[in-house]
This record gives structure tokens, sequence and C-alpha cells, in this order.
């Protein structure tokens, strides 16, 4: 019978560890020497940003606004202007086509729906765009 507790507690104590360090309670040192906090398949961890740019976009002629990155991950488009912007996949960008981004609105790229080539834009007046790209 006290076989049987103690290989009951000692299977309630490695199920307990395996959840414990599953759910990020305990990671070891980063590589960099940083301490972990959390990243496991119950946390999104926001992954590291590798390229962030703020890009004028204006009516009179198309702007790479993201050129082809076949290692893309995500991509976020971020439209802080007044005014509509318009992207275009792979191709120059005109007015009054392709996908709309209204001012103070924001485009994604993502898993999902991935796209690595270039991205080019143009705007109803100037206005700017922030990229962040992983």
């Amino acid at each position: 019978m006290k076989e049987n507790i103690l290989n009951a507690l000692m299977v309630l104590c490695i199920v307990s560890i395996t959840i414990f360090t599953g759910i990020g309670a305990f990671n070891a040192p980063k590589e960099n020497g940083e301490a972990s906090l959390g990243g496991s398949a119950f946390m999104n961890d926001f992954p590291s940003v590798s390229r962030s740019t703020s890009v004028s976009v204006n009516p009179n002629a198309s702007v790479e606004v993201a050129p082809a990155n076949v290692a893309r991950q995500y991509l976020v488009i971020s439209n802080n202007g007044a005014s509509s912007v318009y992207l275009t996949l792979g191709t120059d960008a005109t007015l009054n086509s392709g996908i709309l981004v209204s001012a103070s609105s924001t485009y994604t790229i993502d898993a999902d729906a991935l796209y690595t080539g270039t991205i080019t834009a143009r705007a109803s007046a100037t206005t700017t765009v922030l990229v962040t790209e992983k």
C-alpha cells in the first residue's frame, strides 16, 4: 500500500514539474544572459522586431514601403496620417486601387496569408506609414 502511494506521489510530482515548466513559470536564461519570463504555448511572446521604418507616401508616385523578403514572418503597415493609402502587392501602386488602408488604421500580413514580395503604396495626399516587419 505504501509503495502505491509513493508511486502515485512520484507521478504527481513529475506531472506537476512538467506543467510548471511547460507554462513558462521556470525557464532557463536566454543565450544573451537575460532571464526569461513566460514563453510557452499558453502565452504569446511578441517576437522581436527586425525592421521598423517610417515611410512618406504621396499621390504623385508609387513608393516601395516593404522590399521583397523571403524570410518575412509578419508585416504591419500603420497609416498614421489623415489620408487614405492604397497598397499593391508586387507592382506599382495606383490611387483608388488595391488594398485600402484608411487613415489611422493598419494592414497586417501574417502566417495565415503570408506574402513575401515587394509592397508599394500611394496616398490620396502626402502621409506617413509605419512599417514593422519580422
